[in-house]
C-alpha cells in the first residue's frame, strides 16, 4: 500500500477505496466524530480504521478540513466533494463542518445540472432546510432529466424522475412523488405536441414545500 504524501503523520491509520493509507490524528478524529467511529480515549495508542467506502481524495478532504481550527469551504472535484459529505454524515461530524461541504456542493451542482444529487443528498441527510435551498436552484431541464450520484461506482449518472425518487431516503418518496405532480405542466394535446414542461417558479416551490415524514 502506499502512503498519502500529505497525511503522512498520526496514530490512526485511514485506509482508503484505492488502498492508500492516511495518518490521522486520534484527537481531531474525536472531536469531528459525533458517534463511536472515532471514539478514541487513548490518544497514546496506535489505531486502524478502514475507509475503503472512500477515495483517499475524499479522505484527504476530511483530514484537511478537521486539522485546523478555522475549517475552510473544500476545494475539489464535484465527486470528491459528494463523498467527503457522505463522510461527515457517517461519521456526524459537527455542524459547521457539514455546512462547509454543502455550501461546496450547491455552485459545482448547479453548473453541472445535478441538482437531483442535491436534493437526494439532503433526504439522506433529513436536512429540509438543504433540499429547499437545492429547489431554490432548480431548473427545468436538470429537473426533467436527472443526474445523480452513483456512490458505489463514484460517478454521476442520468436516471428517470422515478429511478431518482426512488434513490431518495424511503421516508421522503412520498413527498418527492407529490413534488413531481406539483411542478410537472403536462400539456394539451389538441393543440399541440406533447411536450412536458414545469414550473419556473422554483423558489416559490421551495417556500411552500412541506416535508411530512411517512
Amino acid at each position: 500500500m502506499k502512503i498519502h504524501s500529505f497525511h503522512q503523520y498520526g496514530n490512526v491509520k485511514l485506509t482508503s477505496k484505492d488502498d492508500i493509507v492516511l495518518m490521522a490524528d486520534s484527537r481531531r478524529l474525536y472531536d469531528a466524530s459525533g458517534n463511536l467511529v472515532f471514539c478514541y480515549r487513548d490518544h497514546d495508542k496506535t489505531y486502524e480504521e478502514d475507509m475503503k467506502e472512500w477515495s483517499a481524495a475524499s479522505i484527504s478532504l476530511f483530514l484537511d478540513m478537521i486539522s485546523v481550527n478555522q475549517p475552510q469551504e473544500p476545494k475539489a472535484d464535484l465527486i470528491s466533494i459528494f463523498e467527503l459529505a457522505d463522510i461527515c454524515r457517517t461519521c456526524e461530524s459537527p455542524t459547521n463542518y457539514r455546512q462547509l461541504v454543502k455550501n461546496a456542493m450547491i455552485p459545482k451542482s448547479v453548473k453541472k445540472n445535478c441538482q437531483w444529487a442535491l436534493l437526494l443528498h439532503a433526504t439522506h441527510d433529513e436536512d429540509e432546510a438543504f433540499f429547499k435551498s437545492s429547489l431554490r436552484h432548480m431548473k427545468q431541464e436538470a429537473f426533467l432529466f436527472p443526474i445523480i450520484f452513483d456512490r458505489e461506482n463514484r460517478e454521476f449518472k442520468s436516471v428517470s424522475l422515478w429511478e431518482a425518487i426512488n434513490a431518495a431516503n424511503p421516508y421522503w418518496h412520498d413527498d418527492l412523488r407529490k413534488l413531481v405532480q406539483s411542478v410537472l405542466i403536462l400539456p394539451d394535446q389538441r393543440t399541440g405536441p406533447f411536450v412536458i414542461t414545469t414550473t419556473a417558479d422554483w423558489k416559490k416551490v421551495a417556500d411552500e414545500f412541506d416535508y411530512r415524514q411517512s
